[in-house]
């Protein structure tokens, strides 16, 4: 195992800044994703701003399939990983997110450093990193320095494997819990209404 730096394995670029707000155009040139549009389980694409070049000239970055947005700002810094279908057209997080991008030369999985990232010990050491007496944030310059443990590729592959066995655990139980909700919903319903009194 090795400790590197994010800036040594990741390209990293701020969101962009918009002066005012913006405004949906069914017939926009580009898509920005701003904060509320973005939680741990993806992206919501029916929360996507269409915006037209005639509001703000297009930027340059747009999201790529295997990009991780950071939240820069706010109570939590986690990461959220950009996958095939998050993706709508040409795409631009706001400034709220810095987004990193994995280094083509590096031995290193996209979903395992999110992983890494949004464990509650490194959420802690990324919170000394915040600064602003009114909105908390993590500059880019500090995330840069912020250093990560990058095992081997099998080991990568194995912490992987565990985290999705874990959401298919919970997964399980969240469907155990409706089934048993909605028997005793039932059940109730017919005592109540005289249909059973066994």
């Amino acid at each position: 195992m090795s400790y590197l730096e994010l800036s040594e394995i990741c390209e990293i670029y701020s969101g962009k800044s918009f002066p005012r707000k913006l405004n949906h155009d069914d017939h926009g040139d580009y898509w920005v994703l701003e904060s509320h549009a973005v939680d741990h389980n993806g992206i919501d694409r029916e929360k996507i701003i269409h915006v037209s070049n005639d509001q703000f000239r297009s930027p340059r970055l747009c999201l790529l399939e295997n990009d991780i947005l950071f939240r820069a700002k706010g109570g939590t810094n986690e990461g959220i990983l950009i996958k095939k279908d998050d993706l709508i057209g040409h795409c631009v997080p706001t400034s709220y997110f810095l987004v990193l991008r994995i280094k083509p030369s590096v031995e290193l999985i996209s979903e395992f450093l999110v992983t890494y990232i949004n464990k509650a010990s490194i959420q802690s050491q990324l919170s000394l990193l915040k600064r602003g007496s009114t909105v908390q944030h993590i500059t880019k310059t500090a995330l840069m320095t912020f250093r990560v443990n990058i095992p081997p590729l099998n080991i990568q592959e194995k912490v992987i494997h565990l985290i999705n066995l874990e959401i298919k655990r919970k997964a399980l139980i969240r469907k155990i819990d409706d089934i048993q909700s909605q028997y005793i919903d039932e059940l109730t319903s017919r005592y109540i209404s005289g249909e059973t009194n066994e």
